[in-house]
């Protein structure tokens, strides 16, 4: 009579225990490449938000440090934009990313990589700076909308060997704690940017070993 396809492959040399084993092995596999997936976009997400609270950190003690700059007698900072551009320098953020004041038109007041002068048209700051702005101006309502912290994503063309650099910015109204005067609240917002390899370079390096192993 015929053979049964167990049996059948058995006597070609596949044992039927292998035939057994295989479709659990597979079974194995996939789950735990999706565990593997899943615990890699769970660790991409948790970086991304402690990259905002750091943002949301630096932006605070930004704020603070331009409310003593400015209740500094005499301190006018249309005349002397080179005291901040040194205080934003100074921050823990400007190590690897970018922190910089602009107005509600994306005239640039302040960075930590001055480049030309104050109110320095868009197309003469640095690449970060420039691509940040143009994103934000070009955002619904415009940097103006911009009434309540928020985080955004851009891409700097050219920063990486192949291909473009995404980044991870904050854009945060700048009100001073000094009082409701027009001084003290010249119509500013406060902008820090992180590359995002910075903060997901382990997660994506994780990323490329789990995808070399399935």
């Amino acid at each position: 009579g015929s053979l049964s396809p167990g049996t059948q492959y058995a006597h070609q040399g596949l044992p039927i225990r292998i035939l057994v084993a295989v479709p659990f092995i597979a079974l194995v596999l996939i789950m735990v490449g999706l565990v593997a997936f899943l615990s890699l976009r769970s660790g991409a997400t948790s970086a991304t938000q402690l990259a905002e609270r750091l943002q949301a950190e630096a932006a605070n003690s930004i704020r603070m440090q331009v409310d003593d700059a400015l209740a500094v007698p005499g301190f006018d900072a249309r005349l002397e934009p080179a005291s901040l551009d040194e205080l934003l320098r100074r921050t823990a953020i400007a190590r690897s990313g970018r922190a910089f004041i602009v107005d509600r038109d994306g005239r640039v007041v302040a960075s930590s990589e001055r480049q030309g002068t104050p109110g320095a048209k868009l197309d003469s700051s640095p690449p970060v700076m420039a691509t940040a702005v143009r994103s934000l101006r070009e955002s619904p309502g415009g940097i103006a909308a911009k009434q309540a912290p928020a985080s955004f994503r851009f891409a700097i063309s050219g920063m990486q060997p192949f291909g473009g650099e995404t980044w991870l910015g904050r854009i945060t109204p700048y009100r001073s704690q000094a009082g409701d005067s027009q001084a003290s609240n010249p119509g500013w917002w406060l902008v820090t940017a992180l590359p995002e390899s910075d903060f997901l370079g382990i997660i994506q390096e994780g990323n490329s070993r789990a995808a070399m192993v399935f």
